[in-house]
């Protein structure tokens, strides 16, 4: 007799009673047989397993096997839909374009120690370990009428991200236990958004300027059909994460200002005016694509593919919506770009329910609807150094860069409030011998961070290899426009 099934017999001969429906309740995902004669890594290298084969490639090209081997421990496994997802996010195309040292780093955080099948926790328990890269990962076990033994990753109210369902749980290995995702998981814990400027700040001197969408359309993949359908004319651009997926794309001419190097904030309005279901609350991505497409033409069979994430916001309805894309637009200005393409998602929503948004297009209300990007220049900042210090980092090692050695405070003079989520560091060289991280993942010139993620130790150095020193710098802004004078520059020291 199979060994899986022994076990759910000496469960049911244990609990006495209540047990002919167990198998029923828990359908074990895995094979019938556990794989409790080899390891995971074993697993892996036999490469039959076609959904995780991106996730071999990383833990190969990152030698992170010393992370799955050794005492038992609970892996959590991304499926190749959750690593294409964060090399999106990290803005690269493939593993190889990123840093061995950080792809170990993001895979740390997907090990804990000891074994946790769904079996072992009580209903609707969640348990907390700390991973081998230091950070809390959570596993929560969910009870529903019809399924008592499904697991989730980062089920956990101290957390800013989504909880991420675990597709395949109980994979039981001669070293411990494996779950597979759809999502990359992060350690990200809740922050307080950057404030709205209050009223009355003076912007008389600040330089503004206004782009307005050129095209805007999206595309549908449902049937053949609908997936050769352009819907260039429509009146409402759709996107949806439910049974037909639908993509927006909108296109704007970058206009040449003469205030690019003080480019303070660039913010995309989009008006959302209707929604598929009552309980539908949005979360919108917003992408970077290429531009090579035309509002008439564009299918789904022939639309460019999605770069970067830019950002994510959670829409309110019957209202303009306002996206932070400063990062972005900042690149493509000092890129030398003409054009600007951005790819909306719809991405997983807080309560799990999946629909449709529909956002007005420029052909609605004459063009009172068009969606647009709105540029802010600078005025002077109140801001003043409170700290800047070296950071000390291993060889090959990371660290997080922490308040004592970058942090700035409002001058004594200074007439508007400064607390830490309304300090914005903007990364404007990249080191040369290391990556800087937020939330473990990989950020490019011009990504921005807060001081109030900086004191939560969302930001790191992780060193690539090579000299004894490096450098990285940063301007700083704050929540109502200002610059600092100075670029700060932070300098590494490698031991």
């Amino acid at each position: 007799m199979k060994r899986s099934i022994i076990f759910m017999f000496s469960l049911c001969i244990v609990l006495l009673s209540g047990c002919k429906n167990l198998m029923q309740d828990y359908d074990l995902d895995t094979r019938s047989d556990y794989w409790e004669d080899i390891t995971l890594l074993d697993y892996i290298s036999l490469g039959k397993d076609p959904q995780i084969t991106l996730y071999a490639e990383a833990v190969r090209y990152a030698g992170a096997e010393n992370l799955l081997d050794g005492p038992l421990k609970t892996r959590i496994v991304p499926n190749n839909e959750a690593m294409e997802g964060m090399l999106l996010s990290a803005g690269v195309a493939n593993i190889q374009e990123l840093s061995p040292n950080v792809v170990k780093e993001m895979l740390s955080y997907l090990v804990i120690p000891g074994t946790y099948r769904s079996l072992d926790l009580e209903e609707d328990e969640t348990v907390g370990e700390v991973t081998a890269r230091g950070d809390s990962l959570y596993l929560t076990r969910s009870v529903t009428a019809t399924d008592k033994y499904r697991l989730s990753v980062n089920n956990h109210p101290k957390l800013a991200t989504s909880q991420i369902a675990v597709l395949s749980q109980d994979y039981v290995f001669s070293d411990g236990i494996a779950h597979i995702v759809d999502g990359f998981p992060v350690y990200q814990e809740k922050t307080k958004p950057t404030d709205a400027a209050p009223d009355g700040v003076d912007y008389s001197d600040a330089e503004q300027h206004t782009i307005w969408v050129n095209n805007d359309t999206h595309v549908i993949n449902a049937t053949a059909s609908h997936r050769e359908t352009n819907y260039g004319s429509e009146t409402l651009l759709t996107v949806a994460n439910a049974a037909w997926t639908r993509y927006g794309f909108l296109l704007f001419d970058l206009d040449p200002i003469e205030f690019v190097d003080d480019l303070t904030r660039a913010n995309l309005n989009i008006y959302y005016a209707q929604r598929s279901i009552a309980t539908l609350d949005p979360v919108l991505g917003v992408f970077e694509t290429g531009s090579n497409w035309e509002e008439m033409t564009l299918t789904w069979n022939s639309m460019p593919d999605f770069g970067a994430q830019i950002n994510s916001s959670s829409l309110v309805l019957g209202q303009w919506n306002e996206i932070d894309i400063t990062g972005s637009i900042n690149r493509a200005y000092q890129n030398g770009l003409d054009k600007v393409s951005l790819g909306l998602r719809l991405l997983a929503a807080p309560n799990g329910i999946t629909g449709t948004v529909s956002l007005r297009s420029k052909e609605q209300g004459d063009g009172s609807y068009a969606a647009s990007i709105k540029l802010f220049g600078a005025i002077p900042s109140e801001l003043e150094v409170d700290y800047v210090s070296g950071l000390q980092v291993s060889q090959q090692g990371a660290k997080v860069i922490e308040p004592q050695n970058l942090s700035m405070k409002a001058s004594g003079s200074a007439v508007y409030n400064y607390t830490d989520n309304n300090i914005i560091y903007v990364l404007m060289d990249v080191p040369t011998n290391g990556t800087v991280t937020r939330y473990g993942l990989p950020i490019r010139k011009f990504s921005e961070f807060t001081q109030e993620e900086l004191k939560k130790g969302a930001i790191r150095y992780v060193h690539n290899g090579g000299s004894s020193s490096d450098v990285m710098t940063f301007k700083v802004k704050d929540y109502i426009g200002g610059v600092y004078t100075d670029i700060i520059g932070l300098p590494v020291t490698i031991q």
